[in-house]
């Protein structure tokens, strides 16, 4: 049997990451990406720590429905080149979104959780507590 090439291997290599971002990207939108984050459980709470870069607390929803929090932060981004007689020569629009959810293994307390974001990190205080609720909107201050 004889032996690959390191072209063949690199090319196989650089074939699956195309088709890999292919899978990701459509038409110009960021399809269900997950931005990284960190749960933190104290005595009396959790702390939820998200990594939005780019994104405004205005392009954020934060939900909370019993001891599910789900983050979704989405965007769009328009960029239109003309030239001086004002004839486009291109214009793009794209839309970007993050998603990501977290159960908590305890009950939480929806409508004493509080959220902010400063420079594209949002945190999430939830307290816990044993009432059983509806879901709760959280506000981001």
């Amino acid at each position: 049997m004889p032996a690959n090439s390191p072209f063949e291997d690199i090319e196989r290599i650089v074939d699956e990451m195309q088709r890999r971002l292919d899978e990701t990207s459509v038409g110009g939108q960021s399809v269900g990406n997950q931005p990284s984050l960190d749960v933190v459980e104290y005595d009396e709470e959790f702390v939820v720590t998200v990594d939005l870069p780019g994104f405004e607390a205005e392009d954020v929803s934060v939900e909370l429905v019993g001891r599910t929090l789900a983050v979704e932060a989405e965007q769009t981004h328009d960029e239109t080149v003309e030239e001086d007689d004002g004839r486009f020569i291109r214009q793009e629009r794209s839309r970007s979104t993050s998603t990501q959810q977290v159960e908590f293994p305890a009950r939480v307390h929806e409508a004493g959780a509080i959220a902010s974001m400063h420079n594209g990190v949002l945190t999430v205080t939830v307290p816990k507590t044993d009432p059983d609720q509806g879901g709760t909107r959280v506000e981001i201050e």
